[in-house]
C-alpha cells in the first residue's frame, strides 16, 4: 500500500514536471501564459493596457503604446506637435490580431500612404479593440477626443460590431490581470477552449454561431416585436454616433467592412441597410466596401471577417483612395 502511494506521488511529480517543462519551453515561446492585458473602465467597458509588447511566433509583434493604441510609437506632445493626427476606432478587424505585425496593420499602412496632409506629417493612432460593439466604439471616440484632438476620425464598423452593442470583458477570453501560479500557458489554453465551448453552447447552431440565438438572448423584450426592437437599437446607436461627430465638427470617415460570407452570398444585413439610409446626406463621410474581386477574397480574409496582411494593405488602399478623392474635390 505504502509502495503504491509512493509510486503514485512520484508519477504525479513526473507528470507535473513534464507539463511545467512543456509550459516553459514550448508554450512560453508561443506567447502563452502571458496574454495581452486589458484595463476596466466605466466609460468604455475595457481597453488595452498601455505599454505592452507581445508575439506568438517571435516574427510578428503586437505593440501597444503609452496611450493604449496599437502602435510602436509612443504619443506625447513633442511627437504629435504640428502633425496631422488620424485616430482610428473599431473592433478586432482594426486591431489586427497577434498574427499581424504592427508594421502590417492597416493604420500603419494608411499613414505610410498618406505621409503628409495639408503640409503636415501624418501620425495614426489605432484604438481598435477586440470584441468591441458600436456602443463601446462611440464611447471610446468621445473619451479619447477629450484628451487627444484628432484632425481626422476614422470609425470601422461591421454588421457584427453594430449587432453587439456594448460588450464587457466578462465572459470574454481576455485578461485584466496576469495569470498567476504554475502552468500559465496551459491555463490560458484551457480558458480559451472553455470560452469557445460556452459560446457554442449558448449561441451555436450546428457548431456555427447563430445570430438568431444571439439576438434572442440580448434583445429580450416580450412587449415588442424582436426584429423591430433590434432595428430600433441599430438605428439609435448609429444616429448617436453621427450626431456626435457632426455636432463636434470633426472631419470623419465611417467605413463599413463586410464579412466574407456577405460578399460570397451577396447578403445585405439590416445593419448595412440602416447605415446606408443614414449616410445619404453625408456621402463624403462614408466608405462602403461593396464589391471585392472574387479572385482576391481568399487573399484578403483570414477568416469570415478578419484581414490577412494582404487584406490590411487592401483596406488601407481603399481608405487612402477615398481620402484622396475627398481632398482633390
Amino acid at each position: 500500500m505504502k509502495k503504491n502511494l509512493i509510486f503514485l506521488l512520484f508519477a504525479f511529480f513526473l507528470l507535473f514536471l513534464s507539463l511545467q517543462v512543456i509550459d516553459q519551453v514550448i508554450l512560453k515561446k508561443k506567447g502563452l501564459g502571458k496574454p495581452i492585458l486589458y484595463y476596466l473602465s466605466p466609460d468604455i467597458s475595457y481597453g488595452l493596457r498601455p505599454s505592452q509588447r507581445f508575439s506568438r511566433d517571435q516574427i510578428n509583434f503586437l505593440e501597444i503604446n503609452n496611450l493604449g493604441m496599437r502602435s510602436s510609437e509612443n504619443w506625447n506632445e513633442n511627437i504629435t506637435k504640428e502633425k496631422y493626427k488620424i485616430l482610428l476606432f473599431g473592433d478586432s478587424v482594426l486591431y489586427g490580431g497577434t498574427y499581424v505585425d504592427n508594421k502590417d496593420i492597416l493604420s500603419y499602412k494608411l499613414c505610410e500612404k498618406l505621409k503628409e496632409i495639408k503640409n503636415k506629417k501624418t501620425i495614426c493612432g489605432n484604438f481598435g479593440t477586440n470584441a468591441y460593439g458600436i456602443t463601446n466604439i462611440i464611447n471610446r471616440v468621445m473619451k479619447e477626443n477629450l484628451d487627444i484632438k484628432g484632425d481626422l476620425i476614422i470609425v470601422q464598423l461591421t454588421s457584427g460590431n453594430i449587432r453587439r452593442g456594448k460588450t464587457s470583458i466578462s465572459g470574454q477570453p481576455f485578461y485584466s490581470k496576469p495569470i498567476e501560479g504554475f502552468l500559465k500557458g496551459f491555463k490560458e489554453i484551457i480558458f480559451f477552449y472553455y470560452d469557445n465551448l460556452r459560446l457554442k453552447f449558448r449561441y451555436s447552431k450546428d457548431n456555427t454561431l447563430s445570430w438568431e440565438k444571439f439576438d434572442k438572448y440580448y434583445f429580450k423584450d416580450e412587449k415588442r416585436n424582436l426584429n423591430q426592437n433590434i432595428e430600433n437599437f441599430y438605428n439609435n446607436e448609429i444616429i448617436l454616433l453621427l450626431n456626435y461627430l457632426n455636432n463636434s465638427n470633426f472631419n470623419y470617415l465611417i467605413i463599413y467592412w463586410p464579412s466574407k460570407s456577405e460578399l460570397e452570398k451577396n447578403k445585405v444585413p439590416i445593419q448595412k441597410k440602416i447605415l446606408k439610409n443614414l449616410s445619404e446626406n453625408y456621402t463624403d463621410n462614408f466608405l462602403f466596401i461593396n464589391n471585392v474581386n472574387k479572385n482576391l477574397i481568399n487573399k484578403i480574409y483570414y477568416d469570415d471577417i478578419h484581414l490577412t496582411k494582404f487584406g490590411h494593405e487592401y483596406l488601407a488602399e481603399k481608405i487612402y483612395d477615398k481620402l484622396k478623392k475627398i481632398n482633390d474635390e
